[in-house]
């Protein structure tokens, strides 16, 4: 008798096992099924994720009066720039500019006219890869900000902080499109630095999350697209993005995570009504990741991407400076009023 039941568990096991293999190879063929479906999408999205953008850059010209700067970043670059005295005898900040993805330091003449004005000192300089600076072997930048850009606005800092009569300053960042990204990530890793203003800039991941229903317009069905899950979304994003970072050799920043420490710093953000790259929405989305304070944004009526300064050239060379005065943009200020850019241009369409 109890050789027979030893005979029937025998038996059971081994009709147990080839169930549990068959249940391992289904789930191992449906994870390669998936597997190779990621891949095929993330080899078609990672053209579209590295294709730069037609990004309008605002002409600028040299400045004969500024003084030609330089200084190394911690990976060995030489980055150069020039800084822009105001003609005020005691100067009210130092704000250091960091301009937009293809463009170079010269910009600053343009974004920065109503700052020199009403008494700021301008530092700017040239990215890697950009302009005069160093050209970085095997790096091509692109639009979405990396380690390299972030150590690029350090490395202007610390250079401020090692210079004797630059150093008691009170020191701001500005920066536009990619520039603004650097500015705020700088921002929130260095704690001396209170203030930082931005115009068109935007996070990879939110970027990433408003054009992924375009980008499958293109490729998906209409009819499909919405049955598509967010998961599936992301994860072919994310594979892109990591694909790409493996390929130039970079760092993307997530700069999600930075912007929850900028809460208690004075931020101010710029977004331009018309803008096609940069939607208003993501702006929106960023001081959603800060906090609540909707003071922070002014959205430019008519302006596209980068462009709206040409757009109400008074009100923003007027917000800017009393952004840095730390002074309410609705109170009335003669002295700015008076000082800033007498001949500007009134707001266009």
């Amino acid at each position: 008798m109890p050789s027979g039941n030893s005979d029937g568990l025998e038996q059971d096991q081994q009709t147990e096992i080839p169930v549990v293999w068959v249940f391992v190879g289904v789930a191992a063929g449906i994870f390669a099924v998936v597997l190779f479906a990621e891949l095929s999408y993330v080899r078609v999205v990672l053209p579209l994720f590295e294709n730069p953008p037609p990004i309008n850059v605002a002409p600028a010209s040299p400045d004969s009066n500024a003084e030609p700067i330089e200084f190394s970043t911690s990976d060995g670059l030489v980055l150069r720039g020039s800084l822009l005295r105001s003609s005020s005898v005691v100067s009210k900040g130092l704000i250091v500019f960091c301009h937009e993805f293809s463009s170079n330091h010269w910009s600053a003449t343009h974004y920065c006219e109503g700052l020199l004005d009403q008494g700021f000192d301008i530092l700017a300089f040239d990215f890697r890869n950009h302009g005069e600076s160093d050209r970085m072997p095997n790096y091509e930048p692109l639009h979405w900000i990396t380690e390299y850009e972030v150590e690029d606005v350090e490395a202007s800092l610390q250079y401020i902080r090692n210079r004797p009569d630059l150093c008691h300053q009170p020191i701001g960042l500005f920066g536009i499109s990619r520039g603004g990204n650097a500015a705020i990530v700088a921002a929130a890793r260095n704690e001396d630095i209170n203030e930082v203003a931005c115009e068109g800039a935007f996070s990879t991941d939110i970027m990433l999350d408003v054009y992924a229903r375009r980008w499958m317009s293109i490729y998906v069905h209409p009819w499909i697209s919405p049955f598509v899950p967010k998961w599936h979304v992301r994860v072919t994003l994310a594979g892109a993005r990591w694909v790409s970072q493996f390929r130039r050799g970079c760092r993307y920043v997530k700069m999600e995570s930075y912007l929850p420490q900028l809460s208690e710093k004075s931020v101010l953000l710029i977004s331009g009504e018309r803008d096609s790259y940069v939607l208003p929405e993501v702006t929106r989305h960023i001081n959603g990741k800060i906090g609540s304070d909707s003071q922070r944004i002014w959205t430019v009526p008519h302006a596209k991407h980068s462009l709206a300064r040409p757009a109400c050239m008074k009100e923003y060379d007027r917000r800017l400076a009393c952004f840095f005065l730390q002074e309410s943009p609705t109170e009335s200020n003669s002295e700015v009023a008076e000082t800033i850019t007498a001949s500007s241009m009134e707001p266009t369409s």
